[in-house]
């Protein structure tokens, strides 16, 4: 299939810098976002770090330069009925995860050699889709509230679960006050080993996919996303630029970057 992608990051409008940081590689077949955080000269910086940790973990897994690790067997949470999990051993599974390790490992030790404890400093969210050469299936990852949609036959759906605290409230019955929306629970970089969500993903012909930060959730809800979409899916760069507008039309709270991938048949 044809495969064609195109990445708007902007600043949006109440903050003084950009803390997002992305990657689309078409011919390569691998995208990526990542929302730092930690404040002017930190987030930036962990986003840009782990994103190219990823990229340079993948590419030397598909050059030949390293071996595919061993797959082992994964066990999917006891909690995790969405089975984000894959739970059969795959060796593409475990690449991704090594990529994200590395990645988690490189923002950590920035953190460490600036002298911050486990927790704190410099972090970022990441979401990414690596098509698997001419299969029809994607790899999908995540770490905290970055997210990836599907558009399929019309629909939008949601392929991620965000690692917030309110994510954790709703699933849990909404029991007591809820938690601060923005409260991450899961975040590359400020603990020695972080776990991704991972899953593997069947693409049909005329799927588009969506990967964004919270830049763009906040401001726009899951409906809203879907119609724009529906209305402009056969142009991503327009999609993009009619996204990002529309995010900052509301208020633009937060930066905002979309990646929007088209499959189609060759």
């Amino acid at each position: 299939m044809k495969f064609q992608a195109h990445y708007l990051t902007d600043v949006g409008r109440t903050r003084s810098h950009n803390e997002d940081f992305a990657h689309s590689d078409p011919e390569a077949g691998l995208l990526v976002v990542a929302d730092g955080m930690g404040g002017h000269g930190a987030g930036e910086v962990a986003s840009e770090l782990a994103t190219n940790a990823v990229v340079g973990a993948i590419g030397r897994f598909v050059s030949g330069e390293e071996p595919a690790p061993v797959a082992e067997a994964v066990e999917p949470a006891v909690d995790d009925e969405e089975r984000t999990v894959q739970a059969m051993p795959n060796p593409v599974i475990q690449v991704v995860n090594q990529a994200v390790s590395e990645a988690n490992q490189a923002v950590y030790n920035e953190n460490k050699s600036s002298g911050f404890a486990d927790g704190i400093g410099m972090g970022t969210t990441l979401v990414g889709l690596w098509r698997l050469g001419s299969l029809r299936e994607v790899a999908l990852f995540q770490v905290g509230d970055s997210r990836i949609y599907l558009f399929r036959d019309g629909k939008l759906l949601l392929l991620t679960r965000d690692h917030t605290a309110y994510q954790e409230w709703e699933r849990n019955g909404r029991t007591g006050p809820a938690p601060p929306g923005n409260l991450i629970l899961r975040a590359v970089g400020l603990f020695p080993e972080v776990k991704a969500d991972v899953r593997i993903q069947s693409v049909h012909p005329g799927d588009v996919f969506l990967l964004c930060s919270d830049g763009l959730t906040a401001m726009l809800d899951d409906g809203e996303i879907e119609n724009y979409v529906r209305e402009g899916s056969e142009d991503p760069q327009e999609l993009n630029a009619r996204l990002v507008s529309a995010a900052n039309a509301r208020g633009g709270h937060d930066n905002i970057t979309v990646i929007t991938a088209r499959f189609d048949a060759a």
